[in-house]
């Protein structure tokens, strides 16, 4: 597979971390009316291309290509591809697994983190670790059938990731949002039936 030269920024603003709190009841009606609170920024929303192919064009994707990584992932099962990240190392990323979604959701029902930044931070870790397929010389494996082994083969991932840097870990994880947001456009409604 060729390497590609893409670059991803390191996240410059964290997310809000506010906990998770339940609803209040609502007041009864004879309550005395709360003081107007201040207005919370609100989060700025991508908004949602106006056709499939504007999707693709902002991805620097084209049909051929979009098509090209919707059969490798309808025939084989999954889609990879390189970035580099200097001048010498590249890693190459590669699609999770159904079972990688549901180990992760687990985690999150186990654990129940209370701040939003906790629980975002565990997603993007379980996903780039689900998703690292090499870094540098280093070449992962992705076993099917006995869940052991697959479980045996993501914790070697997630070991991995876990003992590198925060600023290379950062760098991994803004790889691997330009990646999902790629396959994301792929899969997108509007997509060619005859695809």
């Amino acid at each position: 597979m060729d390497e590609k030269t893409q670059t991803a920024p390191l996240l410059e603003t964290l997310p809000d971390n506010k906990p998770r709190v339940p609803k209040p009841e609502p007041a009864p009606e004879a309550a005395v009316p709360e003081a107007p609170k201040e207005k919370e920024e609100e989060e700025p929303v991508l908004e949602k291309p106006a056709t499939y192919e504007d999707g693709l064009k902002a991805n620097n994707l084209t049909t051929g290509q979009a098509r090209e990584i919707m059969e490798k992932i309808l025939v084989q099962g999954f889609y990879e591809e390189t970035f580099r990240i200097s001048g010498t190392v590249s890693i190459r990323l590669r699609t999770r697994s159904y079972t990688d979604s549901v180990r992760t959701q687990n985690y999150l029902e186990s654990e129940s983190p209370t701040y939003n930044l906790a629980i975002n931070e565990v997603i993007a870790r379980y996903n780039l670790a689900a998703s690292l397929a090499q870094f540098g010389e280093k070449t992962f494996t992705f076993p099917e059938g006995a869940k052991e082994e697959v479980e045996k083969a993501f914790q070697e991932r997630y070991n991995f990731v876990m003992s590198k840097p925060y600023v290379v870990v950062n760098k991994l994880q803004g790889f691997l949002y330009l990646f999902d947001r790629k396959v994301a456009a792929v899969f997108a409604d509007g997509a060619p039936e005859d695809f």
